[in-house]
C-alpha cells in the first residue's frame, strides 16, 4: 500500500506544478481600449489566464480565458455600448448566443450540398467569432492603405467572397467588387490572415459549407489613425 501511495504522490507532483505555472500580468492601453491579461513568465508571448478588453472602466468589449496561448471555455463579446453580441464556447466549438439581427439575412447565399451548389437564404449566415463589429475593428487596425491608392485619393469598397465549410475552414477567395489591384490585394490579405475564426452557416437545421461576402472599406481620412498594433481576441 505504501508503494502505491508513493507512486501516486510522485505522479501528482508534476501535475500540480503544471497547473500552477507562473504568470505575469500585462496591461496594454491605447486611445480606444484597455487590455488586461496574463502571460507565462517562461514565454511572455504566450497568454495564459483571464483576458479582458475594456472600452472604459464600466464597458467590456471582450472577456475570456487563455491556456497556453489558446482560447478556452466561454468567451463573451460586446458592442461599444456594452451590449452582449456573442457568446462562443471554444471547448465545444459551439455558438451559445448571437445577437439576433446579425444572424439572418434575406439575401441568397451560395451553399454546397452533397450533390450540387444552390443559391438560397440561410437559417444562419456565416459569422466571425466575436461578431461583425469585432471583424470591423480588426480591419480598422490592420488595414494597410496602398500608398499609390492613398496618394490618388482612391476610396471605396472591395467585396470579397469566400467559402466557409462545416468546420469553419476558409477557401475559394475571390473579388466580387473591385477597387483596383492594390486595394483588392489588401482586402484579400486581411481576410486570409484573419485569425479570429469563422462560425459555419446553418441551412435546414444543419451546418453547411456556404459562401460569405465581406466588404472592406478604404477611406483615406482614417489612414493616419491606424495604430497597426492589434490582436484579434
Amino acid at each position: 500500500m505504501k508503494k502505491i501511495l508513493i507512486i501516486i504522490y510522485i505522479l501528482f507532483i508534476p501535475l500540480v506544478a503544471f497547473s500552477q505555472e507562473k504568470t505575469k500580468k500585462v496591461n496594454y492601453k491605447n486611445e480606444f481600449f484597455k487590455d488586461s491579461f496574463r502571460v507565462l513568465k517562461s514565454d511572455q508571448t504566450t497568454k495564459h489566464g483571464p483576458f479582458e478588453r475594456m472600452l472604459d472602466s464600466k464597458t467590456p468589449l471582450v472577456i475570456g480565458q487563455y491556456e497556453h496561448g489558446q482560447r478556452i471555455g466561454i468567451w463573451k463579446y460586446y458592442d461599444f455600448s456594452g451590449e452582449l453580441i456573442q457568446e462562443y464556447d471554444f471547448d465545444k466549438q459551439e455558438l451559445i448566443f448571437h445577437k439576433e439581427e446579425e444572424m439572418h439575412s434575406t439575401k441568397a447565399f451560395r451553399v454546397k450540398t452533397d450533390s450540387f451548389n444552390i443559391q438560397t437564404t440561410l437559417d444562419r449566415i456565416v459569422l466571425p467569432i466575436g461578431g461583425y463589429i469585432a471583424l470591423q475593428n480588426y480591419f480598422f487596425y490592420q488595414l494597410r492603405y496602398p500608398p499609390a491608392a492613398y496618394q490618388r485619393n482612391i476610396e471605396g469598397e472591395v467585396v470579397v467572397a469566400f467559402t466557409v465549410d462545416e468546420e469553419g475552414n476558409t477557401s475559394n477567395f475571390r473579388i466580387k467588387n473591385s477597387l483596383g489591384q492594390s486595394c483588392d490585394r489588401e482586402a484579400l490579405r486581411l481576410l486570409k490572415n484573419f485569425k479570429g475564426g469563422w462560425i459555419p452557416a446553418i441551412y435546414k437545421g444543419e451546418l453547411i459549407a456556404a459562401e460569405a461576402e465581406i466588404t472592406v472599406k478604404f477611406l483615406t481620412g482614417f489612414k493616419q489613425t491606424h495604430p497597426m498594433v492589434f490582436d484579434y481576441e
